[in-house]
């Protein structure tokens, strides 16, 4: 199987990786810069060169052939150890204080990161979370404006 991986290029690898990540020709080709089409034969020639009836079962036998590639792979120990090819995740650069700040900058949800990568729950939070703060500003602004009118009239 080594052999038949290795024939496929780099542009079908690429088309394989993203089909298994669950993304559709429309968003491989965004992603990539190419047209839908072109992903389309990319993949149809992948699948066929694998011995695949579909671009699914191709990707499935990509992803679990390249796994099985990637353990094998001689890494040294200090490699071994910041292994960083897995999910990445958003960072935030907080004050060393912890001031208040920083507090509020964990209020609201990060902006960036993987699509989709927020469970149904998490989701719901951050809304409730955004909506909260959005009305605490909104009931801010009205007391400041019947606070001024107050104090002019």
């Amino acid at each position: 199987m080594e052999s038949v991986l290795d024939s496929l290029s780099d542009s079908q690898r690429q088309c394989l990786r993203l089909v298994a990540q669950n993304k559709s020709s429309k968003e491989i080709a965004i992603e990539l810069g190419l047209s839908p089409n072109t992903v389309d034969q990319y993949l149809a020639r992948a699948a066929a060169t694998l011995g695949c009836s579909n671009r699914r079962e191709a990707a499935r036998i990509f992803a679990e052939q390249e796994d099985e590639y990637r353990k094998s792979e001689y890494k040294t120990a200090a490699l071994a150890t910041d292994d960083l090819s897995g999910d990445h995740m958003v960072v935030r650069l907080d004050d060393e204080e912890g001031g208040i700040w920083s507090r509020l900058r964990n209020l609201v949800p990060a902006i960036g990161g993987k699509r989709h990568d927020l469970t149904q729950s998490e989701i719901i939070f951050a809304i409730l979370r955004l909506s909260l703060i959005t009305t605490g500003a909104v009931a801010a602004m009205v007391a400041v404006y019947f606070w001024l009118n107050r104090l002019l009239v």
